[in-house]
């Protein structure tokens, strides 16, 4: 069988594939293990998973390798639920499982979510003797970095024997992106000081937590640890982030330098110069950039889509808004990807023009709920109560929380007319909801005010920080 194996790697389409699959079956070879293990995953590799389900069912009694095979084909292919199953049904036919199976099953659960099997599956690794595997416990610790159980990430972290940098770089990465950045940068000095090897992934990280912090200093310091050890010169998505970060601390001339130089300039790291112009304000410098991008046929994205949509509603031009929204159509863009939609419903609701932004949103399969802020916002801006307080109600009978604008919005519209019911209930809500900050708490005391209700306004006042008004 060994024979064959570079007529796989020979397979550049399915046709090739297909005829060298019928070989095997004519000279009786798709029943060796090897043979149909590589079949599985070559069909999978050309997206028909399928295929590589149908060999699968055909061969009798696939060992615990092939089931992991199949398993890591779903998740190769996205089909996540698909690769859960397959993992329940191993357990119910074979007695023991090989640890090459539990990454990707771990995998599957983290994309979905899923944390309730994600743990079924980690006491199935306890039970099985490889909680102490490198792989395994990476893995592991991905899982619950990235459904946010912090504990159980840093549990698995100090229970390693060995620390390697991918593991290092895992929980770094899930302190910062779970809004503990401060620890972050902590694990990163021990990594430091431990002597071990620094990478890119590693390094992003800390740009994203300097950022997140608005340390200057030790920003400047790590990008200038990167140029002295050449991390990741070549690394696109470090780059990106190193001009994400001296966006965020308004450095736009080391962002605009680093961002030129760069050794090649990808959709990511023109989005995050565009992103960082629009952060400190500067429009007209992130429309053109977008510009520039267009004339060197960089294919856009969606994240770079949402900027220079933002960028047009700051600066009141329709216009030109109207043109990107035609530019996105004409492309097929996904609206429902990284806040466009939503961006798009501003736009038009700064011009004043809320039919527009009604029809984006009538478009959604599914509502976001800062489309549903935005639009509410809009309609009590522009005194159109009656729509504002009709959506305000559809919210809340989906069941979908308000934040303290859309509140603060529909507290305005009920002030606007003075419809103290719908105000009182709004303010119960919040009360039960814990909601109240600034903005709600100084709408609260302007619709009491508005309807005649001193003493209501005065209460709200009394029970308020003075500082905050």
């Amino acid at each position: 069988m060994t024979l064959y194996m570079p007529l796989f790697k020979a397979c550049t389409n399915l046709r090739s594939l297909t005829l060298l699959h019928a070989h095997l079956t004519v000279t009786g070879l798709q029943n060796d293990p090897l043979a149909s293990t590589k079949l599985i995953e070559s069909y999978s590799q050309m997206g028909s998973v399928q295929t590589s389900r149908l060999v699968f069912d055909r061969f009798p009694n696939p060992d615990s390798f092939m089931w992991g095979v199949l398993i890591k084909c779903y998740v190769w292919n996205g089909l996540f639920q698909e690769a859960i199953s397959v993992y329940q049904n191993m357990l119910e036919r074979l007695a023991e499982l090989n640890k090459f199976v539990f990454p990707s099953v771990l995998r599957a659960c983290s994309a979905i979510n899923d944390l309730r099997m994600g743990k079924k599956v980690h006491a199935r690794i306890v039970k099985s003797g490889f909680e102490s595997d490198p792989v395994v416990e990476t893995t592991l610790l991905s899982v619950y970095g990235e459904t946010g159980r912090l504990y159980d990430a840093r549990k698995i972290f100090d229970a390693m024997s060995m620390r390697d940098v991918v593991s290092w770089s895992s929980i770094i990465s899930t302190y910062v992106q779970n809004g503990q950045a401060s620890e972050g940068l902590e694990i990163f000095r021990k990594m430091v000081i431990e002597g071990m090897e620094i990478d890119s992934v590693t390094m992003l990280s800390v740009a994203e937590a300097c950022a997140e912090l608005g340390l200057w200093r030790v920003g400047k310091s790590s990008h200038g640890y990167v140029v002295r050890r050449n991390i990741g010169s070549d690394h696109e998505a470090l780059g990106s982030s190193l001009v994400a970060m001296y966006g965020k601390f308004g450095d736009l001339c080391s962002a605009e330098k680093l961002f030129r130089n760069g050794v090649y300039q990808s959709v990511t790291s023109w989005t995050a110069m565009i992103s960082s112009y629009n952060q400190n304000g500067c429009y007209l410098e992130a429309l053109g950039t977008f510009i520039e991008m267009l004339g060197l046929n960089v294919e856009s994205n969606s994240v770079t889509l949402m900027n220079v949509v933002c960028s047009c509603a700051r600066l009141g031009w329709l216009r030109e808004g109207k043109c990107i929204h035609g530019y996105i159509i004409r492309n097929n863009v996904d609206l429902d990807n990284d806040f466009l939609r939503p961006s798009l419903i501003d736009l038009y609701a700064n011009s004043g023009h809320l039919r527009y932004s009604r029809r984006v949103f009538d478009a959604a399969q599914e509502q976001h709920i800062v489309s549903w802020n935005i639009l509410i916002s809009g309609y009590a801006r522009e005194h159109m109560v009656e729509e504002a307080l009709s959506l305000f109600v559809q919210m809340l009978i989906e069941g979908i929380m308000p934040d303290s604008f859309a509140l603060a919005s529909a507290l305005s519209a009920c002030g606007m007319i003075g419809l103290s019911e719908l105000g009182c209930q709004i303010h119960c809500l919040i009360i039960k909801t814990y909601l109240p900050n600034e903005f709600v708490e100084n709408a609260l005391i302007d619709v009491y005010s508005k309807c005649g209700f001193i003493n209501s306004a005065t209460r709200v006042f009394l029970d308020t920080h003075k500082e905050v008004l």
